[in-house]
């Protein structure tokens, strides 16, 4: 049994007004046949989670890394005249080093595991985003952009990237409060407008 939408009724006076300020934006053509229709809310929504996916996987992969470093370090060889309480110290020492040698060469055995996994996460978080990227239009442009040069990917990928932030909540002088490059060129320079 096929389940039937709800009727939302219509949209009030205010959100009617909003929306008649709403400025849609085109899509962003690839070629002829194939276009990227600007993401709704519920795409915008599943770009922030992949992308937030992304950067956990990023923070993740830094930190993995970073254990590679936290080898500990054998202590220094006593030299040939050393006290007994010396080479008593260093003997210490050289049994804690390999107490903690194992640890991380344990750890280091599970590195590969932790590696594999790690890289299968980031490749299902980037392939989720650049479905939220692309949109009904994923498909195709995986198929056409297979045999570009990476530059060209990178390249378009940015350009698409930078085509979603257009109409999304614009500031209302045209710059960017945080970096102060013009998101908006038509209302750059200008003042913001009185609400009141």
């Amino acid at each position: 049994m096929a389940s039937r939408r709800r009727d939302y009724g219509s949209l009030s006076p205010r959100l009617q007004e909003l929306s008649a300020k709403t400025t849609p934006v085109e899509p962003y053509q690839v070629t002829d046949e194939i276009s990227i229709e600007h993401p709704g809310r519920k795409r915008r929504d599943e770009l922030n989670e992949a992308y937030a996916q992304i950067t956990t996987c990023n923070a993740r992969s830094a930190a993995l890394l970073s254990s590679l470093n936290d080898a500990p370090r054998p202590p220094n060889t006593p030299a040939d005249d050393a006290t007994d309480e010396q080479v008593a110290e260093f003997e210490r020492l050289n049994a804690e080093f390999d107490a903690l040698m194992a640890t991380w060469v344990e750890r280091m055995n599970k590195f590969d595991e932790k590696s594999e996994q790690l890289a299968a996460d980031s490749a299902a978080a980037s392939k989720r985003y650049q479905q939220a990227l692309f949109g009904p239009a994923y498909d195709d442009i995986m198929a056409l952009s297979e045999n570009w040069d990476p530059q060209l990917w990178d390249d378009f990928v940015a350009d698409v990237n930078s085509w979603c932030g257009r109409g999304v909540n614009p500031p209302p002088d045209g710059t960017c409060r945080t970096c102060g490059q013009v998101v908006d060129a038509e209302e750059a320079g200008k003042a913001p407008s009185s609400s009141t």
